[in-house]
């Protein structure tokens, strides 16, 4: 079972070495330093009047056989640059690379989603993925299987050398969430 748990400094850390290899990804790819990412969980993540969210992904597992019962960090996930009188924010995953193509991400979004539009009560969360991190068709797939909306932006990273465009997107509460 995956589910949302308060983010905790130690795996804050985790995250940030996940983070510093896939800079490609990111809006602003600068390397992350243990006293930044402390800085960012301290005045940020922990800050309940942050204007962003954040959460650690994880799954419990049942007890199977002779395979004790678990809870295992999965990644970060989060509601960010939230906007509360437009009731929209953008959504932001990071699932550490040992369990990328499991599903995990797929789910993590869907909570993030349920967590927004139920909890927070939004009415959009939207994204942005650009076109040179190899991660961009999940959230064209996403987007379409969740039936959102979504644009190319031209030139919207510059990365290694050349820009590249993005891939914005964005669900309303009305979407289909199969």
């Amino acid at each position: 079972m995956i589910y949302l748990s308060p983010i905790t400094k130690v795996n804050c850390r985790l995250a940030a070495t996940w983070r510093n290899n896939f800079r490609q990804s990111l809006r602003t790819p600068i390397m992350l330093t243990e006293e930044m990412q402390d800085d960012f969980f301290d005045r940020v993540a922990r800050d309940r009047h942050s204007e962003d969210r954040y959460w650690e992904i994880r799954e419990k597992t049942e007890a199977y056989r002779d395979i004790p019962a678990g809870d295992t960090f999965l990644g970060l996930g989060g509601l960010t640059d939230i906007e509360w009188e437009n009731r929209l924010a953008e959504i932001s995953v990071f699932i550490s690379p040992f369990w990328h193509k499991r599903g995990y991400g797929r789910a993590a979004v869907r909570l993030l989603c349920e967590e927004g539009f139920n909890t927070m009560g939004l009415e959009t969360i939207l994204g942005e993925a650009f076109l040179c991190n190899p991660n961009w068709k999940f959230w064209d797939k996403l987007t379409d299987e969740f039936m959102g909306f979504k644009t190319q932006l031209p030139d919207r990273k510059f990365w290694a050398g050349q820009h590249y465009p993005s891939l914005y997107f964005s669900w309303n509460r009305s979407c289909q969430w199969r």
